[in-house]
């Protein structure tokens, strides 16, 4: 992935047999995740992990709707999990897209941030929940 972060958009390939997708982000990392979802068609697992902001270098980005949805999205994406939410803006945006988006999606998992005290994890459950009631997609398991 590190070889891709700065990769034109023409020079991403096309992931044809991916079906699982283990992906560590940072802020910077959107548009990279942006790209190889495009060609990720038959892709049925999206694991989206968040890096610790130290370690990232680079020009921030912020998740953007992809004007096409992405085939694996649309039609094959199963199972989705975020590690590490922490409510900020643009991830409560991405996993909004993938709730609105993703029709055939069995099952939803978010682990909130451990760092984040009680009261701000248990409301991140709930605009999460009104969330994904508004959307009506599967029940989120929550860890």
């Amino acid at each position: 992935m590190q070889c891709l972060k700065d990769a034109f958009v023409s020079d991403i390939p096309v992931f044809d047999n991916l079906i699982q997708l283990e992906f560590s982000y940072s802020s910077y990392s959107w548009n990279l995740l942006s790209r190889i979802l495009q060609g990720s068609h038959k892709l049925e697992v999206l694991m989206v992990y968040k890096e610790t902001q130290k370690y990232t270098k680079g020009p921030e980005s912020r998740w953007n709707h992809l004007p096409l949805i992405p085939e694996c999205i649309l039609l094959h994406l199963k199972t989705f999990c975020f590690r590490e939410y922490q409510g900020m803006e643009d991830e409560l945006d991405f996993v909004g897209y993938i709730m609105q988006n993703a029709r055939a999606l069995e099952t939803i998992i978010i682990y909130i941030s451990t760092s984040l005290r009680l009261e701000v994890q248990l409301q991140l459950r709930r605009n999460l929940s009104a969330l994904q009631r508004n959307y009506g997609t599967r029940e989120i398991e929550f860890h």
